[in-house]
């Protein structure tokens, strides 16, 4: 493939372009299109290929992890930001049929998914225009539009919110464990009885204030409680650790 380097592709020239899997097939074709019309294009991959054409600005990192990701918006940071940015890596796990063959439920369950999956979903890469031209900053997930919650705690929340022990109770595995106010419940008969208690205790709001994914199975939500307790504002920190498309672990603390 070649691109001229002016029409369009004049309009690249010396932009700052990140690349992410773009060590082979269709990330190190874009790269290269970039570089033909004379933009700076930083690219990734887990290591340095030996016939990569500009090894200085090549970032060697494993997107999969959380680490990797922070080590890619550290580096582009230090250099000022990037203009562009072409996320490659990843798949696809539609069926044949295109885009026709796609259901809205298809649709929602990939886009989870891929906030689970895929770590610069947990280091949000932000493009900004100011005075000094676009860059990109980096920071941990700390917003509900950041990154989407899996459907499982979203269900717990609402139950517990509406008081409707049994749905809430659903979402947990036979063997869970419970800890709150530092009293640990352990199996499902434990936790109906906490969730029974916590629900008579006292009448609060809740709203949610962050959410952050340590990895696919765990998720750490800060909801703020507003109520009859004592001190009426409370923001705590939800640790869920699933298991099997269920709650194995729930541990709440200030």
């Amino acid at each position: 493939m070649e691109c001229a380097a002016d029409g369009a592709g004049g309009a690249l020239r010396e932009r700052r372009a990140l690349v992410t899997g773009s060590t082979q097939g269709t990330g190190a074709a874009i790269a290269r299109l970039f570089r033909q019309v004379r933009a700076e294009v930083w690219t990734t991959g887990r290591s340095l290929p030996g016939d990569h054409p500009d090894p200085a600005r090549f970032i060697a990192a494993d997107l999969a992890t959380v680490g990797g990701a922070t080590t890619v918006a550290e580096r582009v940071s230090e250099v000022g930001g990037v203009e562009i940015l072409v996320h490659v890596v990843g798949g696809s796990e539609a069926p044949a049929g295109g885009f026709r063959a796609l259901g809205d439920h298809r649709c929602r369950a990939c886009h989870r998914r891929w906030h689970r999956q895929n770590n610069l979903g947990h280091v949000v890469m932000q493009t900004r225009v100011g005075k000094e031209g676009p860059q990109m900053n980096d920071s941990h997930v700390s917003s509900r539009e950041s990154i989407e919650l899996p459907d499982l705690i979203h269900r717990y929340q609402d139950a517990h919110d509406r008081h409707d022990i049994e749905t809430a109770l659903s979402t947990f595995t036979s063997d869970a464990k419970v800890v709150d106010e530092g009293h640990t419940f352990r199996g499902i008969d434990q936790v109906r009885s906490w969730l029974t208690t916590a629900a008579g205790a006292y009448t609060f709001t809740r709203n949610l204030v962050g959410v952050s994914a340590v990895d696919v199975n765990t998720w750490i939500v800060v909801n703020r409680l507003e109520g009859d307790f004592p001190g009426g504002v409370v923001d705590l920190r939800y640790r869920f650790e699933l298991r099997d498309d269920l709650i194995a672990e729930l541990i709440i603390a200030p």
